[in-house]
């Protein structure tokens, strides 16, 4: 049963930050005083670290599993994941060696949906990624957080879930909880041995010719699927035993298999708030349903709201959404991108389960 954190907690929270904010010392408030001007706790404004407390409750359960702290050991994912685990290549951050057991976290993003939900925007410095795949693994042992020691590696095999070439991407989030992706120079390879032979039986008008189309292939997506897309599943039903090549990462926490998007001419998205009793912190994320692709930003009234570096002419669903005055606010649109393009949001009150609706059915 998915966890569930009803309302009225969040209301106690963000009442609770307001109290501290405003008992803390000058000394205390150093760190949230020094954040992007979307935090103005002096305006009693939702703060981004609310707004990711709000929708953090519907993220993707991580997979957790406990191996051997002595001896190396292989966990799989639901997902087709492997990670080969060598407990002398592990360190505690205070310089121990690993305990006589680990703790491993594993979660497997292949959908936009759980990008959103997880808040894991496929974005490089600004350029939009289009993911074949995000990841987050993570060790403990004895309560403390392990890494991998000074030149030392762990050896991965991700799931593949499409047809484009891949390069590994660590994922870095800045002070408001917003990720961006680094290049690692490592492309993703997959040798004949890792593919299945069925994919030569699917009749070229019924493979999917998108990301999205073999993502689809892959993973069930909650939602109702065209004729097209259950014949691709029905054809390729041996689609999770394809992996790529081990491949040997430098850092624990987040990794993505991306690319980056060739899309030609490219334009930025502009959001105005139709009324100035909007006046909050605001959470836009941009779905792409053509591609396996999101994009968040936190704003404010004062900041002119943007989205960059968009392609032209893509099919979008647009989710903006606050928490003020002890209610929901959200604003939800379907469109196409197009150049230069300017939107005007009106936020309206929304019941949790009708929010909840919306991001659990991307």
């Amino acid at each position: 049963m998915e966890s569930f954190i009803p309302m009225r907690f969040i209301k106690i929270v963000l009442l609770a930050s307001v109290v501290i904010i405003a008992s803390c010392k000058d000394s205390d408030c150093k760190t949230t005083s020094s954040k992007s001007a979307v935090v103005k706790n002096e305006r009693d404004q939702t703060t981004p670290e609310q707004l990711s407390a709000l929708i953090k409750q519907y993220e993707e359960p991580s997979q957790n599993f406990k191996v051997s702290g002595l001896k190396s050991s292989q966990v799989k994912g639901k997902k087709g994941t492997i990670l080969k685990i060598n407990p002398s290549d592990l360190i505690t951050e205070s310089g121990k060696p690993a305990g006589k057991s680990i703790e491993v976290e594993l979660k497997e993003l292949t959908k936009q949906g759980e990008l959103l939900r997880s808040q894991a925007s496929t974005v490089s410095d600004g350029k939009l990624l289009v993911s074949g795949g995000a990841y987050f693994i993570g060790f403990t042992s004895d309560g403390e957080k392990l890494k991998l020691k000074e030149g030392k590696t762990l050896k991965v095999q991700f799931p593949k879930i499409t047809k484009k070439e891949m390069a590994l991407f660590y994922g870095e989030r800045n002070e408001t909880g917003l990720m961006n992706w680094k290049q690692a120079n490592q492309n993703l390879t997959s040798s004949p041995k890792t593919e299945t032979k069925t994919d030569k039986t699917i009749p070229e008008a019924e493979k999917g010719n998108s990301d999205i189309d073999d993502l689809l292939s892959y993973t069930d997506t909650g939602a109702e699927l065209t004729t097209d897309e259950k014949k691709v599943i029905r054809a390729d039903k041996n689609i999770a035993k394809k992996i790529y090549d081990e491949i040997e990462i430098k850092k624990l926490g987040w990794i993505n298999c991306d690319r980056f998007l060739d899309s030609g001419e490219e334009t930025s998205l502009t959001l105005e708030l139709n009324s100035k009793k909007d006046s909050n912190t605001i959470s836009p994320f941009l779905i792409f349903k053509d591609i396996n692709s999101v994009m968040q930003v936190y704003f404010d009234f004062e900041v002119l709201p943007k989205f960059e570096n968009i392609p032209i002419g893509y099919n979008v669903k647009l989710i903006s959404y606050t928490y003020k005055e002890n209610k929901l606010f959200a604003y939800v649109k379907d469109f196409k991108t197009t150049k230069n393009q300017e939107l005007k949001i009106e936020l309206s009150e929304m019941k949790e389960a009708d929010f909840k609706k919306t991001i659990k059915n991307l």
